[in-house]
């Protein structure tokens, strides 16, 4: 068991490198050096040296209560901030093919609803990631299959490497910000110690608590772009709310639960709070109706600028 999680720590935070080079193919690996003759002449210039990458500042921000501030959007779009590498002209040349990528994963997401709601309920009860169990392999499988279908769209900065909108080293940089972020927070995770053992049985459960802590922020990693816009297109959906809710031709009972909840999202000032009251408001709403809202509201509330995108 620890060895097993042990890799798969490794490759989560490898893949999106890994990916990068696998999908250039050939060219992207490094051939390895011939070693040098034992005689050279005089004048022979001396051998070039990689370029060390530029220092960079983390991502991992702690809070007040001492913890690593989780981030809230793609935090490959976070890590443009301080990546030194990417100067004005190349976010712009980025933001077309970072709009083309956020509408894949939009989409992706609003076609896999089911599996986003069951991760992150409407009504706000705790989702399958909440409540995962190492030793519940069926469910294990499952989350697989959804995590699967959910992280299809790629790594953003490997996808703006292989669209040419991003030099391997801007890319690679973006992939190292980004790598810090999430080893920290796993790091901080892998610390934790969820209670302090007194025997062998408390032992075992701590160590168990940990492993589905570690499960846990694995599965979320591998589904954070689809849930970030989810977040975003309800939380931008309080703009429109009037219009969204109108298209949605509701009757009855559900028009007016949806009515009376509309002065609250309407006075939600973050988008945090945003998001909240509307979250409430799609929980009262059948399936269908919950895809049909996100659509419309996407259609309302489109991105136009990607990296000023914030979340406050």
């Amino acid at each position: 068991m620890k060895n097993y999680w042990r890799n798969v720590m490794v490759l989560a935070l490898a893949a999106p490198v890994m990916g990068s080079a696998m999908a250039q193919g050939p060219a992207a690996v490094d051939k390895p050096q011939q070693a040098p003759p034992t005689a050279q002449p005089l004048n022979t210039a001396p051998a070039a040296v990689a370029p060390v990458a530029p220092q960079f500042e983390s991502l991992a921000k702690k809070g007040p209560n001492g913890k690593i501030v989780r981030l809230e959007g793609v935090v490959d779009i976070l890590a443009f901030e301080n990546n030194k590498l990417i100067d004005q002209p190349t976010r712009e040349k980025c933001k077309p093919f970072i709009l083309a990528w956020l509408a894949d994963v939009d989409q992706l997401m609003i076609d896999n609803l089911d599996f986003v709601l069951k991760i992150e309920p409407a009504d706000g009860q705790p989702g399958l990631l909440d409540n995962i169990d190492v030793d519940d392999h069926v469910k294990l499988q499952q989350m697989s299959q959804m995590m699967s279908q959910l992280m299809s769209a790629g790594p953003l900065s490997n996808h703006l490497e292989l669209k040419g909108a991003l030099t391997r080293d801007q890319s690679g940089l973006n992939q190292q910000i980004t790598s810090d972020y999430l080893q920290q927070t796993m790091n901080e995770i892998m610390a934790e110690n969820p209670e302090k053992p007194d025997g062998a049985g408390d032992a075992e459960k701590a160590k168990k608590d940990r492993i589905n802590n570690l499960t846990r922020f694995l599965y979320a990693l591998s589904c954070k772009d689809p849930i970030s816009s989810y977040h975003r297109i309800a939380a931008d959906s309080a703009a429109n709310i009037d219009t969204v809710v109108a298209s949605l031709k509701l009757e009855g009972e559900q028009a007016k639960a949806a009515a009376a909840m509309v002065p609250a999202i309407k006075a939600a000032k973050s988008k945090t709070d945003k998001f909240n009251a509307v979250r409430k408001l799609i929980g009262i709403l059948k399936f269908d109706q919950q895809r049909a809202f996100l659509t419309k509201a996407q259609e309302l509330a489109p991105v136009t600028d990607p990296l000023a995108n914030k979340w406050s």
